[in-house]
């Protein structure tokens, strides 16, 4: 089982359209990243459930958009609107983490199996200032 912990910032603040976080990898896999940031809002379910609903992209320099870490490794990413975004708009960083398995794993001579690969996503707030 992949466990994640303070693999990412939970709420982070964009000042003057920038902004920077830490994105790190305390798993026992190499993870591929990808970061983007998205417009997006807390829904509500009729049973009280919350989840979020992603809207469009927004458009930003998120770099790097997507990287590679070892176990234990950390990478900071830079973020920078491109577009205007109102003060005390909350956007969404969207951080997935997908395992990467080692080359030549796979056998042609052994038997057929099956491989299932957990996908991890984090949402983080991102609050707009000024």
């Amino acid at each position: 089982m992949l466990v994640l912990a303070q693999a990412v910032a939970v709420v982070l603040t964009l000042s003057n359209a920038q902004g920077v976080t830490l994105v790190s990898n305390p798993s026992r896999t190499t993870q591929q990243i990808s970061v983007a940031l998205f417009y997006g809002e807390v829904q509500t379910q009729a049973d009280g459930v919350k989840y979020v609903e992603l809207g469009r992209e927004v458009r930003a320099i998120v770099a790097p958009a997507s990287f590679t870490l070892a176990p234990g490794e950390a990478q900071t990413v830079r973020l920078k609107l491109r577009e205007v975004v109102p003060a005390g708009t909350v956007l969404r960083l969207v951080t997935t983490f997908e395992p990467q398995h080692a080359d030549g794993q796979h056998n042609n001579a052994a038997p057929v199996t099956t491989t299932l690969t957990m996908v991890t996503r984090f949402i983080s707030k991102v609050v707009v200032q000024q």
